[in-house]
């Protein structure tokens, strides 16, 4: 059943995440075409730009529209995973959830994996999108300046390129990159779980169940903050003295983001078992 629930799940977000994505994409185009007018390629050149025509106001407009929709599509994607939450499992749509011949651990592992997915492909696209766009940018005033391709230079210093990148960021090794991995994942399933868990919280309340999960969801982040800090702090003071090395604060990182998920999702499954209240 739990893989029924997470196809019925995923067949129920995926028109609205999708619309995102497409609107991602186009942003993106736009964003990377409002860097084509006189403007940016005078001020490229390091020369005065005092005529500005209404192609330069309409370009400089739209890179505002894009910041504005990376910054819409992350928080929306949150906002609407958290609305889906909520209809799906406290409003009156939950009697029909709850009723289901399966268990309160497959109705959250299913909605916690499918909003964790949609959320990573979210914020991995938003990335692409703003690598897309500096990648842009440096493409059309190194055209510029140097009257050569951005690509064919990197391909040529790619050694001192990435030299360059290690030293900056004290990434002595490739671990480094992988470890970035489960971190994302393992902050994007924690970013997921506490608005479940703060949303589960609220439906204790009789009467203002989303003011309560509001609060609750500020609660929550406020204690995550209190143990980072409490825990972190002489980790990462011990990793300013090495030189910087953050790998063990990393490390801890995510262990205490699998610590606070595991606490939520029991949490969770504890008031939907036995304080279920959908009056």
């Amino acid at each position: 059943m739990l893989g029924k629930l997470i196809k019925h799940e995923w067949k129920s977000t995926y028109k609205i995440c999708c619309v995102m994505l497409i609107f991602l994409a186009v942003m993106t185009i736009l964003g990377c075409l409002s860097f084509r007018t006189q403007f940016w390629s005078e001020a490229f050149k390091g020369n005065d730009v005092n005529n500005l025509t209404i192609l330069d106001y309409s370009g400089i407009l739209m890179l505002v529209f894009y910041v504005i929709a990376i910054i819409g599509v992350i928080c929306g994607s949150l906002i609407y995973i958290a609305v889906h939450f909520y209809k799906g499992l406290y409003s009156e749509e939950g009697y029909l959830t709850h009723t289901l011949p399966v268990s309160s651990h497959e109705i959250l592992i299913s909605r916690l994996l499918v909003g964790s997915c949609w959320y990573i492909i979210i914020c991995i696209m938003a990335i692409l999108s703003i690598v897309i766009l500096v990648y842009s940018v440096m493409a059309i005033a190194f055209s510029v300046t140097e009257s050569g391709s951005l690509l064919s230079y990197i391909i040529a210093n790619r050694d001192s390129i990435f030299a360059s990148i290690r030293e900056s960021y004290n990434i002595e090794s490739w671990s480094y990159v992988f470890w970035s991995i489960p971190s994302m994942i393992v902050s994007t399933v924690y970013s997921i779980m506490t608005i479940l868990g703060a949303l589960t919280l609220g439906q204790l309340s009789g009467k203002h169940k989303v003011m309560m999960s509001i609060v609750s969801y500020f609660a929550i982040t406020v204690v995550q903050s209190l143990i980072n800090n409490i825990i972190l702090l002489p980790v990462m003071l011990t990793a300013s003295m090495n030189n910087g090395n953050s790998f063990g604060w990393n490390n801890l990182t995510i262990v205490l983001n699998v610590v606070i998920t595991v606490v939520l999702y029991f949490l969770s499954y504890f008031i939907i078992t036995k304080k279920l209240n959908l009056e």
